[in-house]
């Protein structure tokens, strides 16, 4: 009724009432951070377990940073390497891709067993499926689940490197890679090398770019953060010297709960290769599957102490 009036009254002065169509904002540029921001209070990233929020913003330690099969203040991390090298070299882009071609060439595991270091006995699924296809023992993902979104993500992020690469050109974390996805690979890192040294290190300004890691937490409290999304910037900022880096946590797992862990209870693995895998993160203890690469990096380019200066090859 009062809609009626509001506008008979505007007819009577010579207006009309229009309908107007109006798009939804895109929320993951407008919408504000929904996340705890823990770096002003405790900094503790295990406080997530207990606050409303889904996720926590906190400064974490480098030295206890991880990626899949590295640490990221382990040396013979390739995307560390590449740039500890290139930092010191006369030609920074030839360096990394010689660095990077090197661990391609080396790394090739035939399964997600191999690439994990867990029993194929163990894990028959895994055994069946490339490495890319491994999802975490913690996550909800099945494999294949997991292996459809490493498929579109690496099309999105062949797009944003203006390439138009598939998963079947390699996996950006292992081996065989062909050319183009070398040159990719490489290239990516020597701009993003060449950003964080110009401009420093930024928190995104959208949230779907921060940092992002889950934390693992012993049976003795200890924890580890393990990079989800930005593998590349944790790495780089690592070989740069940064001893600390603003990391949104998205998931707290606890090691005492592994025989709830979803890919648990469903068999995609045995509690035994769970707890295994877990417990590398925590052990640095490679698997087999990087050996041969760890030891060709280190006699090729560290010195006892860090990585030696080379010139480009």
């Amino acid at each position: 009724m009062a809609k009626n009036f509001i506008s008979y009254l505007l007819n009577s002065l010579g207006y009309r009432l229009k309908k107007v169509n109006r798009t939804a904002p895109d929320r993951r540029i407008d919408d504000p951070r929904k996340v705890a921001d823990l770096r002003n209070a405790s900094n503790d990233p295990r406080q997530i377990s207990y606050l409303q929020q889904t996720s926590a913003l906190a400064d974490l330690p480098v030295d206890l940073g991880c990626r899949t099969n590295f640490a990221l203040k382990d040396s013979s991390d390739p995307f560390r390497l590449a740039v500890a090298v290139a930092v010191t070299s006369k030609d920074p882009p030839e360096v990394i891709r010689s660095v990077l071609e090197h661990y391609y060439s080396l790394v090739q595991p035939i399964n997600a067993c191999e690439w994990l270091g867990v029993d194929p006995g163990q894990c028959p699924d895994l055994a069946e499926v490339p490495p890319w296809a491994a999802p975490d023992p913690w996550r909800e993902k099945t494999i294949s689940e997991q292996d459809q979104h490493v498929r579109r993500y690496t099309g999105r992020e062949s797009e944003r490197e203006r390439h138009a690469l598939s998963i079947t050109e390699g996996w950006t974390y292992c081996g065989p890679v062909s050319e183009e996805k070398l040159e990719m690979e490489s290239g990516r890192l020597h701009r993003l090398m060449s950003s964080i040294q110009s401009k420093g290190f930024e928190i995104p300004t959208i949230r779907a770019d921060d940092l992002t890691a889950s934390l693992l937490v012993d049976n003795s409290g200890n924890w580890r953060w393990v990079v989800e999304n930005g593998k590349h910037r944790a790495s780089v900022l690592s070989a740069l010297g940064y001893k600390s880096v603003p990391v949104r946590v998205k998931l707290v797992v606890h090691r005492s709960d592994a025989e709830a862990w979803p890919n648990v209870t469903s068999g995609v693995y045995t509690k035994e290769a769970a707890l295994k895998y877990f417990d590398r993160f925590f052990s640095e203890d490679s698997p087999p599957v990087v050996h041969r690469w760890d030891a060709e990096a280190r006699k090729k380019w560290m010195s006892v102490d860090d990585v030696q200066k080379i010139d480009g090859e």
